[in-house]
C-alpha cells in the first residue's frame, strides 16, 4: 500500500502524515488523507465558500446521470430492435413504438432537468455559479438541444407514413443522431459539473472517472453520428446493402459502450451526491 513519505500535515491538526496510507485518514482527526494531499496541490480549496443549499446540488448531479443513462437506454432500444428485425426479417410496428415512445419520454426527462437546473443552480447558489461560469448557460443550451432533437424525432416516428422510403428506413439511427449534438454539448457541462462538485465534496477518484466516463461517451457518441449518417447513404446511394449492416453493426456496439458508460457515470455521481450531502468531515471544517 503507498504511503505518505514527503513532509505533509493534516490540513485539520497539523498532525505529521508521513507514513501514513495515502487513501488512509489522519491517526489524530480522522480527516482523509487526499484531502491534506488536495490542498497541499491546490491550495485554492482554502478559499472555496461553502454551498448554500449542497442537497439540492447533490440533486442536480443525480438528476443529471439518471436522465443521461434512461435516455440512452429508452433512445438506443428503437433502433436495436429495428437493425435485428432486419436480420432476421421479422420487421413490424413494435420498434416504431419503441422509438416513439422513448424519444417522447427522453424529451420529459430532459424537461425536468431543465426545470431543476435553476433550482439547483440558480442565482442564489452564488459560489457554484460563479465556478460553472459559462458552462451553466451551455449545460441550459445542450438540454434544450437534446429535448428539442428528441421531441423532432418523435415527430418524425409520428408521420412516418407520410415520409419519403429513404428517410423512413434511416430513421431509426438518424434520429439518434440528430440528438447527439445536443447531447454531447449537455455532457460536457456535466463534465465541468462533476469536476467541482467532486473537488469541493472531496471526492476526487469518483470525480475523475466521471469525468472520464463522460469523455468516453463523446467520442462513441461523435463516431455513433458518423455511422448513423453513412449507413444510409452506404445502402440508398451506393447500393451497398452489406456494408450499411456493417455500419450498424458497428454504430450498435458503440451504442452498448455508451449505455455502459451512462451507468458507469451514474454510480460516481451517486457517490459525488452522497459526499456532498453527507461529507466526511465537511470541507469547511477540514480546510477551513
Amino acid at each position: 500500500m503507498t504511503t505518505v513519505q514527503a513532509s505533509l500535515s493534516c490540513v485539520r491538526c497539523r498532525h505529521s502524515l508521513r507514513g501514513v496510507a495515502a487513501l488512509g485518514r489522519c491517526p489524530e482527526c480522522g480527516t482523509a488523507v487526499a484531502t491534506s494531499l488536495a490542498v497541499s496541490v491546490d491550495p485554492g480549496l482554502r478559499r472555496l465558500s461553502a454551498l448554500r443549499h449542497p442537497g439540492r446540488v447533490a440533486t442536480l448531479v443525480m438528476l443529471l446521470a439518471m436522465a443521461t443513462l434512461l435516455c440512452v437506454a429508452l433512445q438506443l432500444g428503437g433502433p436495436m430492435l429495428d437493425f435485428v428485425g432486419g436480420l432476421t426479417n421479422q420487421e413490424g410496428p413494435f420498434p416504431g413504438r419503441v422509438r416513439l415512445w422513448g424519444w417522447l419520454l427522453s424529451a420529459a426527462t430532459l424537461a425536468a432537468c431543465l426545470a431543476a437546473l435553476p433550482w439547483a443552480a440558480g442565482r442564489h447558489e452564488t459560489p457554484l455559479r460563479a465556478e460553472l461560469g459559462r458552462w451553466h448557460r451551455w449545460m441550459w443550451i445542450g438540454l434544450s438541444a437534446w429535448a428539442a432533437a428528441a421531441v423532432t424525432a418523435g415527430v418524425m416516428q409520428w408521420n412516418t407514413p407520410f415520409l419519403p422510403d429513404p428517410v423512413r428506413r434511416s430513421l431509426p439511427w438518424a434520429g439518434v443522431a440528430l440528438q447527439l449534438p445536443g447531447m454531447a454539448v449537455a455532457l460536457s457541462a456535466m463534465q465541468v459539473l462533476f469536476g467541482i462538485t467532486g473537488r469541493r465534496s472531496q471526492a476526487f477518484t469518483e470525480a475523475g472517472a466521471a469525468r472520464q466516463s463522460v469523455r468516453g461517451m463523446n467520442t462513441c457518441a461523435a463516431l455513433m453520428m458518423v455511422l448513423a449518417v453513412a449507413a444510409p447513404i452506404a445502402r440508398t446511394r451506393m447500393g451497398w446493402p452489406e456494408v450499411a449492416i456493417g455500419l450498424q453493426a458497428a454504430a450498435g456496439c458503440l451504442a452498448g459502450l455508451l449505455l455502459m458508460g451512462a451507468a458507469y457515470l451514474t454510480a460516481n455521481a451517486w457517490w459525488i451526491a452522497r459526499a456532498l450531502v453527507l461529507p466526511q468531515p465537511r470541507l469547511d471544517e477540514a480546510v477551513g
